[in-house]
């Protein structure tokens, strides 16, 4: 939409002249001879200059607010072993950041391999046609025979793997923070060995190939020709503190319950967290507490020290002199946005507006957090890791911000304006820009004066590209005639229906006087926009800190929240050689939410008590119910929860394996008894004296036609050294 400053002037003897905004009308009929009436005002900022703008249309200045947030998040993986030494890195899309995992030596199985696609689950894998048969064969299994949604399976070229090539590509990333385009290569060697070992190979080939592919495929990023896929930052994780539980405990212990749309035009797309553990204990505030609380739940842990961390900064918040800090805290969780999107953005365009207001109110909640932190104990985890990251580098961020970026006058223009003050130049390009509307007014009144006396009103108008020109509304006798030369000295540009406009001597004169002003302010306002953008890009490693900082800390008061609306108590963690499991008054957390009265049940399995726990009774009876609370509370012990008993005494598992639910499904050519002999045959290679087995009614899908064989098969084997039976 194009932008018009009209100064129209309706009389010619009026010696009384007066500027209502940008637009001046003199009533020749009115009975004052200085009668004024406003028009319409038009401002003279406006993002869109391509349509030019009939005489009876207004700007609306709404917009349509979209947020990052809602992005799709497509996660890219690289996996390769060498020898037995599996190298893994993955790419998230919405985050902009590669996720490395150090080489690790795999079993004959897979068993980290399974592990880490149970926790990343990957949108694409591309791994080297050099792999062991076995290793293709795995990962085509998981890709047929996934309950989930399949991932693409890319088998590229083994050079795609060199490790010389791979560790070029990672040394050549430009755009980091902390690193200088104009760095040698001996300054980027150290600066990525901070980072990495170069010593894992495997985990260099498989960064490596990654990049290689990324540059190459472009999936599912838009980028210009020639612009490089956004990277913002490089990080290790390791997948070796992780316990290992396959998909279907997931389901059977109802951690995740996946509710599809009714409608089955979006059941496909618009999935939702139904009845489930995590549905009910999500209380976090913000998207990327969201999801790193899945990610919680996807990846519980047996870091003991991690744990009670966790269960220590839970139980401080907990605690109820402490209700107003939480409730302070969460209120500004909810202003915090996942601002890593933006920073991708920024290093290869440049952002919205409600990007810039995004970026700036998480940034003032993030401090208001600090302050609020800093008051609090520090040997709180999470609390002394947002004092140490949310430094002064944070301040000056936000205080640069608000002195640049006048908000208001923005929000009112639909684009990025610099506030008074901050740029002498453009300072006083506004202030010309401010006089041209009196300019204008003067330029109508000479033109009007020297036409002919038919002509009773005239305007100037600028336009965008074309400059100032001169409107005549259009006369009976020009719409008959289609003969629109009314002065040699004006010269014909273009008709509307309404109006004719012309260049004349006067708006000739106002070209060169005053240009194309609007323009040079846009682009000086968006030079300083860039610079901005360059300040904030110098601190992205503490930006990226900040987003997930301020994620741990919404985790940890939606523990909070769920435990006191539950009624959870904090449990104890046993020392390694007690291998016990002792819970007084366990509840089923989903259950008690179903029923009117909740029976609760005690649970003790330790080196005296026995390991085993054989349950028998009528059908309806509880069961199934008291194994999977048993379940559920050792699992929470190992996200850092609060659990639902009277007390807990945990020992760390190192997997939970149930056989609890038949996982059917048209993609997987099996029968109901043979899934079942599979998840026995998986704890059974799989389970050691830490591990927690739950059975229930293993055999009850075969053959029910036959009399003999209608009752569940219960046996005992010493494979199952820490287990419940049904």
């Amino acid at each position: 939409m194009d932008v018009k400053n009209d100064c129209n002037l309706n009389t010619r003897n009026s010696q009384t002249k007066d500027v209502i905004g940008t637009s001046l009308v003199v009533n020749e009929s009115s009975n004052s001879p200085s009668s004024f009436q406003r028009c319409k005002l038009i401002s003279p900022f406006c993002r869109n200059n391509n349509d030019m703008m009939a005489d009876n249309d207004y700007v609306d200045y709404t917009h349509e607010r979209i947020d990052l947030d809602d992005a799709l998040e497509q996660i890219f993986l690289s996996v390769i072993m060498i020898g037995s030494r599996l190298g893994a890195a993955y790419y998230n899309s919405a985050t902009s950041i590669i996720y490395m995992i150090p080489d690790v030596i795999e079993t004959q199985d897979l068993l980290f391999l399974h592990n880490l696609l149970s926790q990343v689950k990957p949108c694409l894998i591309v791994t080297s046609s050099k792999q062991k048969e076995s290793f293709i064969d795995f990962l085509k299994n998981k890709q047929d025979h996934s309950n989930e949604e399949k991932f693409k399976l890319e088998i590229l070229p083994s050079n795609f793997f060199a490790f010389e090539s791979c560790k070029r590509r990672i040394l050549a990333i430009n755009g980091l923070s902390g690193l200088s385009s104009s760095s040698d290569d001996d300054q980027r060697i150290i600066y990525f060995s901070s980072i990495l070992s170069f010593d894992n190979t495997s985990m260099v080939s498989a960064t490596g190939s990654l990049l290689k592919y990324l540059d190459q495929s472009r999936n599912g990023i838009e980028l210009e020709v020639g612009v490089q896929t956004p990277i913002l930052f490089l990080k290790t994780v390791t997948i070796s503190n992780l316990i290992l539980i396959e998909d279907h405990v997931f389901s059977a212990l109802q951690i995740f319950h996946k509710e599809l749309h009714p409608s089955v035009y979006k059941s496909g797309s618009c999935a939702k967290e139904g009845l489930s553990l995590f549905g009910i204990m999500n209380r976090t505030k913000s998207q990327q507490g969201s999801a790193l609380l899945r990610d919680w739940f996807l990846q519980p842990s047996n870091d003991i020290s991690l744990i009670q961390n966790r269960l220590k900064a839970v139980a401080f918040f907990f605690n109820s002199r402490n209700v107003e800090i939480v409730v302070a805290l969460q209120d500004a969780l909810k202003n915090t946005k996942n601002i890593l999107r933006i920073l991708s953005k920024m290093k290869t365009t440049s952002i919205s507006l409600n990007d810039w207001q995004t970026l700036y109110k998480t940034l003032f909640n993030a401090v208001c957090i600090a302050d609020i932190c800093k008051q609090l104990p520090q040997d709180i985890g999470v609390v002394n890791k947002i004092c140490e990251t949310f430094t002064d580098k944070l301040l000056h961020i936000a205080n640069l911000m608000k002195q640049i970026i006048d908000f208001e006058e923005s929000l009112y223009v639909n684009h990025f304006v610099v506030k008074e003050g901050v740029d002498s130049q453009l300072d006083e390009k506004k202030r010309t820009f401010d006089g041209i509307p009196y300019l204008m007014t003067q330029v109508a009144h000479k033109e009007l004066n020297r036409l002919t006396e038919s002509i009773t009103k005239c305007s100037v108008t600028y336009l965008p590209q074309l400059g100032y020109l001169l409107n005549i509304p259009l006369t009976d006798e020009m719409k008959l005639s289609r003969n629109y030369e009314i002065d040699e000295n004006l010269e014909f540009k273009f008709a509307t229906d309404e109006s004719v406009y012309y260049k004349s001597s006067g708006t000739e004169e106002l070209d060169l006087k005053v240009g194309d002003i609007q323009c040079e302010i846009r682009d000086h306002e968006t030079t300083i926009m860039h610079r901005l953008q360059d300040v904030i890009l110098e601190h992205t490693g503490t930006l990226i800190n900040v987003v997930e900082v301020s994620a741990e800390l919404d985790c940890i008061l939606a523990l909070t929240s769920a435990a006191k609306e539950f009624n959870f108590v904090c449990p104890e963690i046993a020392n390694d050689e007690e291998n016990v499991t002792d819970i007084k008054g366990g509840r089923h957390p989903l259950q008690e939410m179903c029923v009117n009265q909740f029976v609760v049940n005690d649970t003790k399995i330790s080196q005296s008590e026995g390991k085993m726990i054989i349950l028998t009774g009528p059908n309806a009876s509880g069961k199934s119910v008291y194994m999977k609370q048993v379940g559920i509370i050792v699992y929470l012990v190992h996200i850092g929860s609060f659990v639902p008993a009277d007390s807990a005494l945990i020992s760390i598992k190192d997997g939970i394996y149930t056989r609890i639910h038949s996982q059917e499904s048209v993609s997987i050519p099996l029968s109901t008894f043979m899934i079942d002999l599979n998840q026995i045959s998986v704890a059974v290679n799989r389970a050691t004296q830490k591990s927690l087995v739950i059975i229930d009614e293993f055999g009850k899908g075969t053959a029910s036609f036959r009399r003999e064989l209608q009752y569940p098969v219960i046996s005992a084997t010493p494979f199952f050294k820490n287990y419940l039976l049904v």
